[in-house]
């Protein structure tokens, strides 16, 4: 495998997919990568906090196309969380963005990967401790960070190629607002549990084992390849029309199940759609169906320019048609609090921002996601 790859086949970002489906390494072999929606987000969000990183701040503009209000501000608190695991420590440091890490068996490379910051610090007694902090910015809860493959593997690398005695890793979702961390010491365990993978996923007669968690990014599962999944989906599409008033009766381990299933068969059915879309673009129709294209309305991002506009408005008039990002908020009033000298830092006046405006501050409605339990099993 060349290291000029972009991904790694056994990378740490697939090594979850190996492991729950070891079949699943050789089903996705010369598959081309699709794109989504949440993934652009994704790249978005990892661009624009690694531009405030680079900038050592979250005020300045970006120069990145395509950033938005929420992908800022779901940015900034990236930021912020940056800064918190960063703040407290007093030893110089040294971080990067976007790390290349790769791992060497042999003086070969077994796998790599990016990570998304990389600190290291030098403590007084001359041992070097790292810290990998890897952004998350989907819907869903990743496993926590004691248990995480992704982070193990990260975390292996760095040890390997820095020569680390331990290496803390933290995951971060702003969406959900969601963060877990884990010191990883033990090297040789963490190399046992990784190469254990890759030995089962190079059994030629391993079978694909289906799930949600594994197929929801495999490529033989977007691309309808898999055998597997092709052959659960025949069996619950021929049943469906029978059991879906039987779905209130089921037992909280069959509902369960059904439930996993029934996931892939909404994922596939926004696959289908999607090639329809394309067929349809690409010849006018397809099948019975074609594009009917609609507006999707507008909005105006620039608020100073509008304001200059809307001059036969009064100040209230036009501020009740805005909506307002608290985020930005904060760390403007914090910084303009700063500089006249009353709060001695930044954090500091974030943290009165909360007491200074709490009559204004709306709690938004709790998000509720389904989560599956935690396995208390640490990796090492």
């Amino acid at each position: 495998m060349s290291s000029e790859q972009k991904h790694h086949p056994f990378g740490p970002s697939v090594m979850r997919r190996r492991e729950l489906c070891p079949a699943s390494m050789r089903l996705e072999e010369g598959l081309p990568s699709q794109t989504s929606p949440d993934a652009e987000r994704g790249t978005l969000i990892h661009a624009r906090v690694a531009e405030m990183i680079a900038e050592g701040s979250a005020e300045t503009p970006s120069k990145i196309e395509g950033v938005t209000e929420d992908i800022n501000e779901l940015a900034s608190m990236c930021y912020d969380y940056f800064l918190s695991v960063t703040g407290d420590r007093t030893l110089p440091e040294k971080y990067e963005t976007e790390r290349r890490l790769q791992y060497l068996i042999g003086g070969q490379v077994f796998y790599f990967g990016t990570a998304d910051v990389l600190i290291l610090t030098q403590y007084e007694d001359g041992k070097q401790s790292g810290i990998l902090i890897d952004w998350k910015t989907g819907y869903k809860s990743v496993e926590p960070a004691q248990d995480n493959i992704q982070g193990a593997a990260y975390a292996l690398a760095a040890m390997q190629e820095f020569n680390l005695a331990e290496c803390e890793v933290h995951f971060y979702n702003p969406t959900l607002r969601e963060e877990s961390s884990y010191k990883f010491k033990d090297r040789g365990a963490l190399e046992n549990h990784i190469i254990g993978i890759y030995n089962t996923t190079q059994k030629a007669d391993i079978q694909p084992v289906p799930g949600d968690e594994q197929c929801r990014y495999c490529k033989a599962f977007q691309q309808a390849t898999c055998p597997a999944v092709k052959k659960e989906l025949e069996v619950i599409a021929d049943t469906a029309t029978k059991i879906e008033g039987g779905i209130a009766k089921l037992p909280d381990d069959r509902l369960v199940e059904f439930y996993q299933k029934a996931k892939i068969v909404a994922k596939l059915e926004g696959v289908a759609e999607a090639e329809i879309k394309r067929r349809c673009e690409e010849s006018g129709v397809c099948g019975s169906y074609r594009i009917k294209e609609t507006s999707g309305g507008f909005e105006i991002t620039n608020i100073p320019a509008a304001f200059e506009l809307a001059d036969k408005l009064t100040d209230k008039e036009f501020l009740d048609c805005c909506k307002l990002s608290e985020s930005q908020l904060k760390k403007a009033w914090a910084k303009s609090q700063k500089e006249a000298g009353r709060y001695a830092t930044q954090k500091e006046a974030e943290a009165a921002f909360q007491q200074f405006f709490a009559g204004l501050r709306i709690p938004k409605p709790p998000k509720k996601a389904l989560v599956m339990k935690e396995d208390t099993k640490a990796l090492n």
